[in-house]
């Protein structure tokens, strides 16, 4: 990979003071409120056994507290519910080879590319381009995994990502019957619920381009299952109409195919794969972090107490 690249890791990278300032407007933390609260959160580790196998080291707890605004159950729930979630669904978190073959196909395609730096207001973006899921090959839950494995390779101690939130623009063009079809119905549902009730990033807008006819009916059943906040956050543009995406997030931070100057998909593409698998070390550590359900105090917790029972379609809405 040459060195010359053409984007710009810096791009809107806000200075520790105006980190401090906003997570101070946000969240009201400060230095004081967030040593008192990490130390609360240790304490409570050390008496929870089923969580002595967990990720516990300061950043993570410090994700999760932002994530949560410093309400101290909240967190604690939420690192808890994310835990086990890691130990129920390991086809999503078991063995983050970045050399498994269908991972390497996925970082190939550059189905999900980070966007280096930040848009104009300083918040991280994800591009998601849907066509490139080779959906012969791949399934719902091999994409989300390579998704986690990206992201988690991505934004690893990115306070900045943590603190300001992050945006995903999905193009929908080119989708045809054969993605749509991959979208089934329990794993999206799982999907959102793990978004909502244990996901410590705070996601703030998601912009979706040329989106087909035939996503429609998929697009409102995924809407229908999200909470009010997150559907306010979604904007679906004209297909080819960019313009209040720039709005959004302004151009500096797209890609060139996208009216940007922030380097071409295909520089984008080869550059995460490269960092997805020099973190190879990383991410096999990282899937073995989960709850140890024998030692939780009362019963384990289990699938179905998180997602409910299959095929039902009550909503969960834990907030």
């Amino acid at each position: 990979l040459s060195c010359r690249m053409s984007f710009h890791p810096k791009l809107n990278a806000l200075s520790p003071k105006e980190l401090q300032e906003s997570a101070k407007k946000q969240f009201g933390e400060t230095p004081e409120l967030l040593e008192s609260s990490l130390k609360n959160l240790r304490t409570w580790l050390s008496k929870s056994p089923h969580l002595h196998s967990i990720q516990q080291d300061e950043k993570t707890l410090k994700m999760f507290l932002r994530g949560c605004k410093f309400s101290l159950e909240r967190t604690k729930e939420k690192l808890d519910t994310f835990h086990t979630i890691k130990g129920t669904v390991p086809e999503w978190f078991d063995d983050w080879d970045p050399f498994n073959p269908i991972i390497q196909d996925m970082l190939a395609s550059g189905v999900y590319l980070p966007l280096p730096g930040y848009d104009k207001k300083g918040r991280y973006v994800v591009l998601c381009q849907v066509e490139k899921i080779n959906a012969s090959k791949v399934k719902l839950n091999d994409v989300l995994k390579a998704v986690n494995m990206v992201v988690t390779t991505a934004i690893d101690g990115d306070e900045q990502t943590i603190i300001q939130g992050f945006v995903t623009v999905q193009d929908m063009a080119g989708v045809g019957l054969q993605h749509v079809s991959l979208f089934d119905f329990s794993t999206m549902k799982k999907l959102i619920t793990m978004v909502e009730t244990a996901w410590p990033l705070k996601p703030k807008a998601e912009h979706i381009l040329n989106m087909p006819s035939l996503m429609e009916n998929m697009h409102n059943m995924i809407q229908s299952m999200q909470k009010q906040k997150m559907r306010d956050r979604t904007h679906v543009h004209k297909s080819g109409d960019l313009t209040q995406l720039h709005a959004d997030v302004g151009l500096d931070i797209l890609p060139v195919e996208f009216g940007g100057k922030n380097g071409t998909i295909e520089e984008l593409t080869k550059y995460w794969k490269k960092k997805v698998e020099d973190n190879r070390e990383n991410l096999m550590q990282f899937s073995k972090f989960k709850t140890d359900e024998a030692r939780r105090p009362g019963k384990p917790k289990l699938h179905s107490d998180i997602f409910g029972i299959e095929g039902s379609f009550r909503k969960l809405d834990i907030d």
